[in-house]
């Protein structure tokens, strides 16, 4: 058993999520690596039980006062399980001894999943990586503690532990936030607890290849090429009534911009899109729009007006007088009305995953897949390893018309696609 000395405020980003999860909304999002080999689940316990002394926000239990969550020091030890077929559902923290985390293992693949309050993509990357390269060495292997894989046998930086949104806050800063209507999705629901994925397997020179030819980012090219399928499905859909904007949240790893060594939330994201209500788009309007539109909110002024305006809620005298239970209340309708309400989807890119070849080379692939979204629909994620990039759609409906379109639109292009509802 672990000491219990020692607790965390959640961070900036993370106290929405307890207040707005549900069972359409789990908050979850799931990490996974495939190993040329079985998994072998005894040796991935002992990791998992060496690994979680070195990761203290991940050791954590959350709990409720009168004003806010906050998260305390685990007693227990997490408890590998064997993967199912139901990704992304949301976690009984009780029946997980209380973590906000879940290490899952099938034929050979290691997979991580994750409640948002505790960390993002950053600091579950890092984790899982720490965690298979222990495991790795547990076998006989020497993977060395690099490109984002902890050593075990130091004691954790205090700032992996800090709330970087309230050290790089620069005050109140204005922001626009007047946003046109935007167009969701529509389809025929799943199940509650299904939640369906479909990744395609794209060449990365192909389409840096492609992305330079027209002068932007492979993010950009990606971000454009699911705009431009919500535009199309949208004028299928509404030929007799006022089309309305399309509006993408893409995060944004605010590392990249600030010297931050946090495994806690530390992200942002952009919203580009475009507004068919002006008139018709061709596809190279569309990335020019998206292009200019990222270009912008990226910038240095941009980014810190929309952390200030993050962490000015939540220094909001007013707001942190109100009870708990209250302020979920508003959170909700915060949330619900002027968070996701107010975008078409999220396309989430995590780059380049990147380990030692020594670890390199025992591994298959890399995964990523956002949760559901109980108003958007449809959702995708992005990671290249090695020479390919994945894209990954995660869907609460049936119709699979957004993956076909994009898929479709990067076969036209000269890109080619491989296929896998595996994922």
């Amino acid at each position: 058993m672990l000491k219990t000395d020692k607790w965390y405020r959640l961070d900036t980003s993370g106290n929405l999520y307890p207040a707005v999860e549900s069972l359409n909304y789990p908050g979850i999002f799931k990490f996974g690596i495939t190993l040329k080999s079985e998994i072998k689940a005894v040796q991935l316990q002992k990791a998992l039980n060496k690994i979680i002394k070195r990761f203290p926000t991940f050791n954590v239990r959350l709990k409720h006062g009168l004003f806010w969550y906050y998260l305390e020091q685990n007693p227990k030890l997490p408890k590998l399980k064997p993967d199912t077929d139901y990704p992304c559902q949301r976690i009984n923290f009780k029946r997980n001894n209380d973590f906000l985390f879940q290490v899952l293992y099938k034929k050979k693949t290691i997979s991580l999943e994750v409640f948002h309050a505790l960390t993002d993509g950053f600091g579950a990357m890092t984790f899982l990586k720490t965690l298979v390269a222990n495991y790795l060495n547990l076998l006989g292997n020497s993977i060395p503690p690099e490109l984002g894989i902890m050593d075990c046998s130091v004691q954790p930086n205090p700032e992996e532990s800090e709330n970087s949104f309230l050290r790089y806050y620069k005050g109140r800063l204005k922001r626009q936030i007047k946003e046109p209507p935007v167009f969701h999705m529509s389809g025929t629901r799943l199940p509650q607890n299904v939640y369906k994925a479909i990744s395609g397997k794209l060449p990365v020179s192909k389409l840096l290849e492609k992305s330079r030819e027209q002068g932007v980012s492979i993010t950009e090219y990606t971000t454009a090429v699911v705009v431009y399928a919500l535009y199309k499905i949208q004028e299928k859909e509404s030929r007799l009534v006022k089309r309305k904007a399309i509006r993408l949240s893409v995060p944004v790893n605010l590392r990249s911009y600030y010297p931050s060594q946090t495994l806690r939330n530390f992200s942002l994201f952009i919203k580009p899109g475009i507004n068919p209500d002006l008139g018709g788009y061709t596809f190279e309007e569309v990335l020019h729009q998206i292009h200019h539109a990222t270009r912008y909110e990226l910038s240095e002024k941009y980014i810190s007006a929309a952390l200030s305006a993050n962490v000015s809620l939540e220094k909001n005298l007013a707001i942190r007088a109100v009870p708990l239970c209250i302020k979920n209340i508003i959170i909700n309708f915060v949330f619900s009305n002027f968070g996701e309400n107010k975008l078409s989807g999220t396309l989430s890119n995590l780059g380049r995953f990147e380990v030692p070849e020594s670890m390199k080379e025992h591994i298959t692939r890399f995964h990523v897949l956002l949760g559901a979204n109980k108003i958007n629909p449809v959702n995708c994620s992005v990671v290249s390893f090695g020479e390919d990039m994945y894209l990954t759609f995660g869907r609460t409906i049936q119709e699979t018309d957004l993956e076909h379109s994009v898929f479709t639109h990067f076969i036209k292009a000269g890109i080619p696609v491989t296929i896998d509802t595996e994922t």
